[in-house]
């Protein structure tokens, strides 16, 4: 058969619809293309942070994750470098990562042309305060020490939680991570992180049947573009 697209008019189409045969008119067309670009806005913001994130958690130097990081982090109590963590993965000693670990700081050699390095140690709030589950503000400094600790060996893409889609607004995105032989965290799990203008706010350490998100990467495996393998959450059991 022969195309005669080329030959209808926009009224053909309308009477052609009319008649319930499967045609789209030009406002279907202009409506679809109206709820796609609502759908890339939607998922803006958290492709941004991801971007930011992951790039952070794949790389190696534990200073250089610092810096990268401090500008990503903000609370409103504490305000840019810092976030809220909170730990709802079980018990992987997550205190003993925040530990400060102490860093040799370079002094001005003496006229005899010998300097002693001065061992320092960052200040960081008692851990303890993290056990009943509300958490604990820390800074860029503290979060490098727990994701360098880890050993995060493979990353997921992130996706907006369940319970937002549909929703005017997302700003909690979830991805999963798998971890390298030796981690305090056997196998991984998954990161929960909360912002807002451009920020993240809050870090969680999650299970990954949390919020029913993984029955939802079974259900649908690729949702705002990200697309999460099911075999990856084998990996975490």
């Amino acid at each position: 058969s022969k195309n005669f697209g080329n030959c209808l008019t926009v009224d053909d189409y309308t009477v052609m619809k009319a008649m319930g045969l499967p045609v789209n008119t030009e406002s279907d067309w202009t409506q679809m293309g109206d709820s796609s670009q609502k759908k890339e806005q939607f998922f803006m913001p958290l492709k941004s942070i991801e971007r930011q994130l992951l790039a952070v958690l794949k790389t190696p130097n534990k200073a250089e994750m610092e810096s990268q990081i401090f500008p990503l982090l903000n609370t409103t109590k504490n305000g840019d470098g810092s976030v809220l963590l909170q730990n709802h993965l079980g018990d992987f000693g997550l205190e003993k990562l925040l530990q400060a670990a102490p860093t040799v700081a370079p002094v001005p050699t003496t006229p005899t042309g010998q300097g002693a390095p001065v061992v320092t140690t960052s200040t960081i709030t008692p851990v303890s305060t993290l056990i009943p589950g509300e958490g604990l503000i820390i800074n860029a400094h503290q979060l490098a020490q727990v994701f360098s600790g880890l050993a995060i060996n493979e990353l997921s893409c992130a996706r907006v939680i369940p319970q937002q889609l549909g929703k005017p607004t997302d700003n909690i995105g979830i991805l999963l991570f798998t971890t390298h032989t030796g981690s305090p965290r056997a196998k991984g799990g998954a990161l929960e992180f909360e912002f807002s203008a451009g920020k993240i706010n809050r870090i969680v350490f999650q299970m990954p049947t949390y919020r029913d998100f993984e029955q939802d990467v079974l259900d649908h495996p690729e949702v705002g573009g990200c697309r999460i393998d099911p075999a990856f959450l084998t990996k975490l059991r």
